[in-house]
Order: structure tokens, then C-alpha cells, then sequence
């Protein structure tokens, strides 16, 4: 609970069952120019996880998770959420997140602006609410399960290609042909 800020902040759990470098329970936690980070546990490793209806400000940070079962650099459970200018990555485990939101008939927001987010099973996964990115890079494709939902302006992935609305390569984003009509 409360109000916390973390500013320059470098905080990293590793090993045991599960490591999660910051775990925020119904706090408005503000982060800026920090590093969480949360690796080598046999099962769960996230970077910051968020629940009770918590909510994150993140500028200028970097979260990452590695190894075990599971990595996930952001996981929020419900609340709203937004970063900026931030490094979301998940790396090393058979199952791993840049963001995975949501939680059974939970539907947090999170918002996500010019920042960068990979996972190797995706880059950005809702179960329930909806994550929203723009003028930022995906690597690794968006998901979507149960109530969940994604939606991208601005964003491209990891080979710079724009991605549609729905978060999908491979679409044409100069519009219509027919708006160009020579007289």
C-alpha cells in the first residue's frame, strides 16, 4: 500500500522456486531510471509483478527476467498501468514474456509508450483487459487469451516493419491506392 518511489533504484532477486525482482500489493508505485530484474529461479521469474489492484508508473527503467520455467519482464495481474521509455524483456526459460497481463475475470490496462518489449513466447500476452502499445518495438508476436485483448498505433517490430492495430505483422500501413489519384 501507499505511495512508493523508486528513482535509481537497481533491485534483482535470483534462484530458489521463484524471483521476482519487485513485487508491488495495491501500492501506486512509481519507477524511473531504475533496473529490476529477477532471474534463475526454478519456476517463476518476473521483473516486477503487480497485484490487488496495484498500479505502475515506469519511466526510464529496464525489467527483465531470464531462466526457470517462466520469465516475464512486467506481469500486472489487475490495475492500470503505464511505462514510458522502458526495456520489458524475458529471455532463457520455455516460456517467456515481455508483458503478460490479466488474471482469470481481472481486465488491468496497460499502457505502453515508446519502449521496448520482447519475449521469446510473446512479446506482449492479455488474458483479460487490454494492453495498449504505442510508437514502440515488439519482438516476438502479441497474444491474446479468454477476455483479453492488445491494441497497437505506431509500432513496429523487431525488424521494423509496421504492425497493425491487432499488434500483427505483415499488413500494409501506407493506406489506400486510391487516395492518390492522379487528375
Amino acid at each position: 500500500n501507499g505511495t512508493p518511489v523508486l528513482d535509481y533504484v537497481t533491485a534483482s532477486a535470483s534462484g530458489g522456486g521463484t524471483s521476482i525482482g519487485v513485487a508491488n500489493y495495491n501500492a501506486a508505485l512509481t519507477v524511473s531510471n531504475s533496473t529490476l530484474s529477477a532471474a534463475e529461479a526454478s519456476g517463476y521469474n518476473a521483473g516486477l509483478m503487480t497485484t490487488f489492484g496495484g498500479t505502475i508508473r515506469a519511466i526510464n527503467t529496464t525489467m527483465t527476467a531470464s531462466g526457470g520455467a517462466i520469465a516475464v519482464g512486467l506481469r500486472t495481474h489487475n490495475g492500470n498501468h503505464t511505462v514510458a521509455n522502458v526495456t520489458l524483456s524475458a529471455s532463457g526459460a520455455p516460456e517467456s514474456y515481455g508483458v503478460f497481463s490479466g488474471w482469470r475475470f481481472a481486465a488491468p490496462i496497460v499502457n505502453v509508450h515508446q519502449s521496448r518489449v520482447s519475449g521469446a513466447t510473446h512479446s506482449i500476452f492479455s488474458v483479460g483487459g487490454t494492453i495498449k502499445v504505442g510508437g514502440s518495438q515488439l519482438t516476438g508476436t502479441a497474444g491474446v487469451n479468454n477476455q483479453g485483448s492488445v491494441l497497437c498505433a505506431l509500432s513496429y517490430n523487431e525488424n521494423y516493419s509496421p504492425l497493425s492495430p491487432a499488434c500483427e505483422a505483415n499488413w500494409n500501413a501506407s493506406g489506400p491506392v486510391s487516395s492518390r489519384r492522379g487528375r
